[in-house]
């Protein structure tokens, strides 16, 4: 009997000691992931990333990140090519034992793009675009080779991505501001085997940006276009005005008089 109060005793004490281990991993829950994405977000871009806060609420199955801040690829400014206002998911609660992690909804909002246009084609979106790393179809193919090191596994169910602000800069005609329309994305990944929350992020981020870089590239022209026929135009304006001054210089005022005239 004495035993048995004593190993109930050890049974208490170790249960009070795991709660309270339990406790510090929620607390600390919302610190790792926040690292996490920080890190890999900066090893995927080969830029600093940054997360203003996270908030993960695992009973409900809710999650959400906010302020996500990426700076310019080497050789532009030192201003932000990316932020985000938040990012929102919605698990699937029992999938949570299982391999893959389900994730249902999930939202990116606020999306804001500072694009810069040099040597006519060069621009930074291109540049963060050619530091993701290169191979097939992410969201298609990864899927069906999972890396043996991968100890998490994710699929996303439905990816809505909201309307985008861009802020476009060129160096030789200026700039201006326009929008991206909302998209979303199905079956990133699959619920046999998943994806990396690596390649999730890389599969969102290729196609994120592929739309933004393309939008871009189409804008500069048009931007271009625009200058030059500006320019065209005024080369046109000071060619008449010299035509004129030399007709005048050729004609004197009685002959002007005169062509006056004929036409009263």
């Amino acid at each position: 009997m004495k035993l048995l109060k004593i190993g109930l005793g050890l049974l208490l004490a170790l249960l009070v000691i795991l709660g309270i281990f339990v406790a510090i991993a929620f607390n600390n829950l919302n610190v790792i992931v926040e690292e996490m994405i920080e890190t890999s977000g900066t090893e995927t871009l080969k830029t600093a990333v940054n997360v203003a806060a996270v908030d993960i609420a695992l009973i409900e199955g809710k999650g959400a990140i906010n302020g996500i801040a990426v700076d310019n690829p080497g050789g532009y400014s030192n201003d932000k090519i990316l932020t985000v206002g938040s990012v929102g998911v919605q698990l699937d609660v029992q999938s949570l034992t299982k391999d893959v992690i389900v994730i249902k909804e999930a939202y990116v909002d606020g999306v804001e793009f500072l694009a810069e246009h040099k040597n006519l084609t060069d621009t930074n979106i291109q540049a963060l675009f050619d530091n993701l790393p290169k191979g097939k179809d992410t969201a298609n193919t990864a899927s069906s080779s999972p890396s043996s090191s991968a100890d998490v596994r994710l699929m996303i169910e439905s990816l809505r991505v909201g309307e985008s602000k861009i802020k476009l800069a060129t160096e030789q005609y200026g700039g201006r501001q326009f929008t991206l329309p909302s998209y979303v994305q199905t079956n990133i990944g699959n619920k046999a085997t998943g994806l990396s929350p690596d390649q999730i992020a890389q599969a969102i981020m290729s196609s994120l940006l592929s739309r933004a870089k393309n939008a871009v590239k189409t804008q500069a022209k048009v931007i271009a276009k625009e200058a030059l026929d500006k320019e065209l135009d005024e080369q046109k304006r000071i060619l008449k005005n010299k035509a004129t001054d030399k007709l005048k210089e050729k004609i004197s005022p009685e002959d002007i008089d005169t062509l006056k005239s004929l036409f009263k």
